[in-house]
């Protein structure tokens, strides 16, 4: 009977280490796997953070450029503008220089012709 009961306590005692031996290691492995999960999911919200402050400096990068060549453009377009406004006004102004001056010219023959003829008429 003593040796029955001895058997069946060393058996328990077995029994009780080996559970706690394997609840602790279950327990070690969820901890380890929900560590591992945690460290995975972190390690993806990063990623993100970093890919969507990437996306969004390039975009920034992007717009800044477009914005630059959009001046850039705009810039040459005012100044072709204003190189053809004056272009026109200049050639305006040679045309009525041009116009004046015949004009003056003209005249200036017009009166050198009258006055011939009224010397020529005198002296006859």
């Amino acid at each position: 009977a003593v040796s029955a009961e001895v058997t069946k306590e060393v058996h328990e005692a077995v029994s009780v280490e080996e559970t706690k031996e394997v609840r602790e290691a279950v327990s070690v492995e969820e901890t380890k796997e929900v560590q591992e999960a945690v460290s995975v999911e972190e390690t993806k919200q990063v990623r993100e953070a970093v890919s969507a402050e990437e996306t969004k400096q390039v975009q920034e990068a992007v717009s800044v450029e477009a914005t630059e060549e959009v001046r850039a453009a705009v810039s040459a377009e005012e100044t072709k503008e204003v190189q053809e406004a004056v272009s026109v006004e200049e050639t305006k102004e040679v045309h009525e220089a041009i116009s004046v001056g015949e004009t003056k010219e003209v005249q200036e023959t017009v009166d050198v012709e009258k006055s011939k003829a009224v010397q020529e008429a005198v002296s006859v």
